[in-house]
C-alpha cells in the first residue's frame, strides 16, 4: 500500500533524529520563485518560507542545484550577486539547514 505524503513525511520525522523537517527538491523553490509564486507577486509565500525554515532542509546536492554562483563570479560584490543569483543568495541568507550528503541524510531524504 502506497503510502500518502503526510504519512511518508511522519514517518522520516519519526526515523530522523538529526534533520528533522521537509526534505525538499530544488524545483520546489525554482518553480515557485520564477514561475508560481514570484517575489514580486506572492512574496508573503517566500516571507512563510523563510519562518518555517527549521523546518525545510535542503540537501547540499540540491542547494547546488539552485542558482550556484559560477566562479568567476565569486568575486562580485554581494549586491551583484543578488541581482545576477536572486533565488540562491536568498536561500543562503535566509538559512536554511543544507547538510552535506551522507549514507544517513541519503537515507532520510528518500523517506527509507
Amino acid at each position: 500500500m502506497e503510502l500518502s505524503f503526510e504519512e511518508k513525511y511522519n514517518a522520516i520525522g519519526k526515523k530522523n533524529t538529526l534533520y528533522e523537517g521537509l526534505f525538499v527538491t530544488a524545483n520546489v523553490f525554482i518553480t515557485a520563485w520564477y514561475v508560481s509564486y514570484p517575489p514580486r507577486i506572492l512574496s508573503t509565500l517566500l516571507e512563510q518560507s523563510a519562518e518555517c525554515r527549521n523546518n525545510i532542509v535542503l540537501i547540499k546536492p540540491v542547494f547546488d542545484e539552485i542558482e550556484p554562483v559560477l566562479s568567476p563570479d565569486r568575486k562580485l560584490s554581494r549586491i551583484k550577486k543578488e541581482v545576477k543569483y536572486p533565488l540562491g543568495m536568498w536561500i543562503e541568507e535566509v538559512d536554511f539547514s543544507i547538510p552535506n550528503m551522507s549514507y544517513e541524510v541519503n537515507h532520510i531524504s528518500l523517506g527509507n
